[in-house]
């Protein structure tokens, strides 16, 4: 079966992790956010993935965790091989991810449409607002600056939510994310959701009620 156009989106992805993770500008974003203009979802037939020290709520049926242990994802992947190739191309590029060190969890629908990826960066010797300033620089020189920047009330704190959006090379696919960025005990938590323009706005509000799930232990 020849790729469908809904995976192209994961590879992009995994360069601006790397390049975040390593190359930060500095750029002024100061002031007030307004409040997240979201809605949640009903969550009572949700489950709980948990990951390393944290854990999130999911639908049970159409989400499932992307494993950090290699021989458990490669397992999955063959099984994904059989069923769907398209969708196991995006769960194979999701198990890079998931076996990062600062990955704290990977969560992949189940048709390969949107994922989830939760990881940590330490806030070093930045304040939080420098640490998102800089980010936001880094992203911006990409071609990703962010937008619709909002405050979400999370359980573990207030944190700072934008979107991005951007397009493998070559392609006119726009693919949409979320990244929420919150601040604990000296390090950075993003959650960073995907998926492509065309499934964005149905999904957000799943996007959403995930992150307000979204719990360190």
């Amino acid at each position: 079966m020849a790729n469908s156009p809904k995976r192209v989106w994961i590879p992009i992805i995994l360069l601006v992790s790397a390049i975040l993770a390593c190359n930060l500008a500095t750029v002024s974003d100061s002031g007030a956010l307004p409040e997240s203009e979201i809605t949640p979802v009903n969550t009572n037939d949700w489950v709980a993935y948990t990951g390393r020290n944290v854990r999130v709520g999911a639908p049970a049926a159409t989400w499932g965790q992307v494993p950090s242990d290699a021989a458990e994802a490669t397992l999955i992947l063959a099984d994904w091989r059989v069923r769907d190739p398209s969708v196991a191309n995006v769960f194979e590029a999701l198990t890079r991810l998931a076996s990062d060190p600062n990955s704290r969890l990977v969560l992949m629908r189940n048709d390969g449409i949107a994922w989830l990826r939760v990881w940590v960066q330490p806030l070093g010797d930045l304040t939080f607002q420098e640490f998102l300033d800089q980010t936001a620089a880094t992203l911006t020189n990409l071609g990703m600056a962010p937008y619709n920047k909002r405050q979400v009330t999370l359980s573990v704190g207030d944190a700072v939510r934008w979107e991005t959006q951007s397009s493998p090379p070559g392609s006119r696919i726009i693919n949409r994310q979320y990244q929420y960025w919150v601040v604990i005990d000296s390090n950075v938590y993003i959650l960073n959701f995907s998926a492509q323009a065309a499934d964005f706005d149905s999904l957000a509000p799943i996007f959403e009620s995930m992150a307000l799930s979204f719990w360190i232990f």
